[in-house]
Formats: C-alpha cells, sequence, structure tokens
C-alpha cells in the first residue's frame, strides 16, 4: 500500500490518494547446462562421465536431475531405445544419475551397443538430454549428442586352416 498527501494548508486543502499493489511470486522455470568442457566422442570402454549445471531463481526450489536412459524426455526417445535392443544398459550396473545433483555415469562395455539390422558399426549416435524439474514442476532439459566408437577389431581371417581328423 502506497498513500500519497498533498496539503495546501488551507481548510479543505489535505487530498490523499491511496494505491494498493499485489505483488504475486511467479515460479520462475530452472535454467540447466552442460559444462563446455564435456568431450561428445567416447571409445568402447570408456566410461562417460556428465555434471549438469542446473540453477533456479526462486530460492530454496529444490531440484530433481533427470536423464533419457529408459525413459523419453521431450521429443527424444530413451537411450536404451535408441539402441540395438539387444544391448544390455541397465540402471546401477552400466549407468547412473544422482537426482539430486545431477552427476551422471555411463559405461558402454556391451559388444551389442554397435549391433544394427545391417551388422556391426564402428560408431554410433546417441541423445542424451538433462532434464532439471523444480518443486512446482517447471523443467529445463539440454540436450547433446554423444558419439560411441567400437574399438574391437574383428580378428584377421586365416590364409589358411590346418585340421587334423582323427
Amino acid at each position: 500500500k502506497m498513500v500519497f498527501s498533498v496539503d495546501d494548508h488551507g481548510e479543505e486543502g489535505d487530498i490523499r490518494l491511496e494505491i494498493y499493489f499485489d505483488v504475486i511470486n511467479e515460479n520462475d522455470p530452472p535454467k540447466i547446462q552442460i559444462p563446455s568442457t564435456t568431450p561428445y566422442n567416447y571409445d568402447q570402454e570408456d566410461r562417460i562421465t556428465i555434471n549438469p549445471v542446473a540453477t533456479d531463481e526462486d530460492k530454496g526450489d529444490t531440484l530433481t536431475y533427470n536423464v533419457n536412459m529408459e525413459t523419453k524426455i521431450g521429443d527424444v526417445d530413451a537411450v536404451v531405445d535408441q539402441l540395438s535392443s539387444e544391448a544390455d544398459i541397465q540402471k546401477g550396473k552400466n549407468w547412473e544419475i544422482n537426482a539430486a545433483t545431477g552427476s551422471f555415469w555411463f559405461t558402454i562395455d556391451d559388444q551389442n551397443i554397435w549391433k544394427t539390422a545391417d551388422g556391426m558399426a564402428d560408431s554410433v549416435e546417441i541423445t542424451v538430454v538433462f532434464e532439471a524439474v523444480d518443486a512446482d514442476g517447471d523443467s529445463d532439459s539440454k540436450q547433446i549428442i554423444l558419439t560411441l566408437n567400437d574399438v574391437n577389431d574383428p580378428p584377421e581371417k586365416p590364409d589358411t586352416i590346418n585340421y587334423v581328423i582323427d
């Protein structure tokens, strides 16, 4: 409430203007960033470690982090759906995210990651989405494309094969 008074020191010179304001605190959505030092190219057996950073202008808001490893976020499919159905990617075994800090790791050690309908690929790309959600359900997300390289070369074909029949 604000009150303005004007007085000309006469008998009827007091004028009062009262203005009332309603201040409504609107929730601001969080903002999430992927550190610029994050590599986007990894080889088989590498442990991918990504630590997204989220901020929220609303002091006291608790943020929860998600990643699209098992479920779709926005328009981006889950990583397990982007890879071969034979790839064995399990939370706690091959990947994990700390919902409170966003700290994420993923170990690319399953040879079936590179399996395609046309055979084995030398590399595959996956789209990983990180999301930060505040207490009111407002969110922000960032996606990155990671290239996973298969470094397991097939054995060379022998020139000749020797065998003995008993």
